[in-house]
């Protein structure tokens, strides 16, 4: 056997085994792909970050069993969806030293997703006071270990849908859950991440059809910006409208015609996110 498969639902809940690595040391990675009516976004950019991401990590995976796993599923799945991949290393010994021959757990979590309006409305955005670390190691992968972003997320506000979250240097470099682009002198930037956060497989697709400057922001450069968004592969493009911190609002924004041109390249090649 080259991998123990778990499919789940909300009303199916799959049984973990308690001395899988990933759930004791966050040993593993995890995708999250949208299904539209038309068929899943950007699966096999998803799917190939996840393979480099195990070869990165040393997870001896069988990709061909994967990829059949997951195109299995999707096909079950009728209408709006998310489907979750949690990739672990599997069942291990006690102690952080991998067994070498251990075999890998998929695990498979579809849910609906409802719609919003905010990709027209925009967002308010928060201030992060939790800092990212810099590891080279990890930086760009979708590992288990995001405590990071569940401390920037616990810091948001009600009324902030989502929040940046910088480095310990204070350069800008993603938000809690999506991806920052932010627009200086009519030039599309977009942070590094050489250092930290995840390289959204979005993120990679707007690099690829746009004309996008990666740079190491400071976060009064994004607040000194035209334009802000934050996007993601489930959500797709949000606008940022409003800046805030603890203390209230720091700076608004409108949104301008760099992120409508991406809204509308997006929805064009992938559907209506």
């Amino acid at each position: 056997m080259s991998l123990s498969v778990i499919h789940s639902t909300s009303a199916t809940p799959g049984l973990v085994s308690v001395a899988d690595r990933g759930l004791s040391y966050g040993d593993g990675l995890f995708e999250t792909i949208r299904i539209l009516p038309a068929g899943p976004v950007l699966k096999d950019a998803h799917l190939q970050r996840m393979f480099a991401g195990a070869r990165r990590l040393g997870i001896n995976l069988n990709e061909a069993e994967v990829q059949h796993q997951v195109d299995s599923r999707i096909s079950e799945v009728q209408g709006d969806a998310v489907l979750k991949l949690t990739l672990t290393r599997g069942v291990g010994r006690r102690g952080y030293q991998p067994v070498p021959d251990s075999v890998p757990t998929l695990i498979t979590q579809v849910s609906a997703y409802d719609r919003d309006l905010m990709s027209q409305s925009g967002i308010r955005v928060f201030l992060c006071e939790t800092r990212l670390g810099k590891n080279p190691a990890l930086s760009g992968m979708k590992h288990l270990n995001r405590l990071e972003q569940v401390l920037g997320a616990a810091e948001l506000p009600d009324d902030c849908a989502e929040g940046v979250m910088t480095d310990i240097e204070g350069y800008a470099v993603e938000g809690t859950r999506s991806n920052l682009f932010f627009v200086a002198a009519g030039q599309l930037h977009t942070p590094d991440l050489a250092f930290a956060g995840i390289e959204g497989v979005l993120r990679n697709w707007l690099i690829s059809r746009c004309k996008v400057r990666v740079s190491r922001p400071r976060l009064g450069d994004v607040l000194q910006a035209t334009e802000v968004f934050m996007c993601n592969s489930v959500f797709g493009i949000y606008p940022v409208n409003c800046v805030s911190d603890a203390a209230g609002p720091v700076r608004t924004f409108s949104t301008g015609p760099v992120t409508r041109h991406c809204q509308q390249l997006t929805e064009a090649e992938l559907g209506a996110l």
